[in-house]
């Protein structure tokens, strides 16, 4: 109900504040060892940040791209301009500049959200109940997340690692190689939105529409046509574009670590972790299309391998050494997306059958009674 989105909004922060901001001041108050100014810009940016993935659940509703990119545009520049103007403050200032183009993100886009949802607040936390019945749901974000960063969480016990300010653990070498590698995926991931919010969502309805409007075998059979060319279609474009950037990325590692003043043993992870990302952002793709027709158990099982085959494989090439840094990112990848599309692929093939047996509510309600 739409009604109750901007009490789900605030419940939403308020139980994120409540549940993570003691983290962030545990963490930073008193396992890291920093100064006051520090400490307090640093749990800003940490609750902030998270205040800012709550929103931005609400933001795939508002479909108004242009305020979203402002918003997100004028927070940047203010992070960017009053990091410049804090900077002699010494990394309490930056930091501090930084947290203010956050809070700026935020406050605009809850704002936009409010204007968007002009009701009252009721029952800010009704939502809770709800994670009983998609605990799935909950457990698939929690895997998905700690599968992107296992592999930086084991390559930080490899000799080469270094500690700051007491608690700061990181690998300088794999950690700046796996950011810019993360990098080269952005176009694509807004390509990404666009593709599933455009033609793939269009197939979507009119397909589930021909079943709700009791139409014809020929016409569902168009219909499934229609989904499975719009998804086909999507993948040519993301590998197109994305294996270009990828490719040119690969073919520029040397000049780009060259300006950035990075090592060049770190081109090879690099490298490898360019590659990694393709898949990764592929298999997104799939798993968005898994959470259109509601299959949160099979993209739990997908993610779950993605999180146990990046660890297992992170952990042999912390074992085999520096020379194989950025395999095991790579190697789990690649595996998890090709399982995940040759299951998109036999589940499109059959997608009758997955709409009126495999997800239809009342055939699974009589199968568990």
């Amino acid at each position: 109900d739409a009604t109750e989105g901007p009490g789900m909004l605030l419940g939403a922060l308020a139980l994120m504040a409540a549940t993570q901001a003691p983290l962030a001041v545990w963490f930073y108050g008193f396992a890291v060892d920093a100064s006051l100014g520090v400490k307090l810009a640093a749990i800003a940016s940490y609750v902030l940040t998270g205040a800012l993935w709550i929103a931005a659940v609400f933001l795939s509703t508002l479909k108004d791209f242009r305020a979203i990119t402002w918003s997100f545009a004028s927070g940047m520049f203010t992070g960017f301009a009053a990091g410049v103007w804090l900077a002699p403050h010494g990394a309490a200032g930056l930091l501090a500049g930084f947290s203010a183009g956050l809070a700026v993100v935020l406050f605009a886009l809850v704002a936009r959200i409010f204007a968007e949802y002009p009701y009252p607040v009721v029952r800010p936390f009704a939502f809770v109940a709800y994670f009983r019945r998609y605990w799935d749901l909950a457990a698939q974000a929690f895997c998905y997340n700690a599968a992107i960063w296992v592999d930086k969480w084991i390559m930080w016990l490899s000799p080469e690692a270094e500690t700051e300010a007491g608690a700061l653990v990181s690998l300088p070498v794999y950690d700046s190689s796996m950011f810019l590698a993360y990098l080269t995926i952005l176009p694509a991931m807004a390509l990404f939105v666009l593709i599933v919010e455009t033609a793939f969502f269009e197939r979507y309805l009119a397909f589930f529409r021909e079943i709700s409007g009791h139409g014809t075998w020929a016409r569902l059979r168009a219909a499934q046509i229609g989904v499975i060319d719009s998804v086909g279609e999507g993948f040519r474009v993301l590998v197109v574009l994305q294996g270009a950037l990828s490719y040119l990325a690969i073919l520029t590692a040397p000049a780009i670590f060259a300006a950035l003043g990075l090592g060049f043993q770190q081109i090879a992870i690099f490298r490898f972790g360019v590659l990694g990302a393709l898949f990764h952002a592929l298999l997104l793709f799939v798993l968005i299309v898994f959470a259109y027709f509601d299959l949160r158990k099979l993209a739990l099982k997908l993610v779950f391998f993605f999180l146990v085959a990046n660890a297992a494989s992170s952990a042999a090439t912390l074992w085999a050494g520096f020379e194989w840094y950025g395999y095991g990112y790579f190697l789990s990848a690649t595996a998890t997306f090709a399982i995940a599309y040759a299951i998109m692929l036999r589940k499109l093939a059959n997608l009758p059958y997955l709409a009126f047996v495999e997800i239809n509510p009342s055939v699974q309600n009589r199968g568990s009674a």
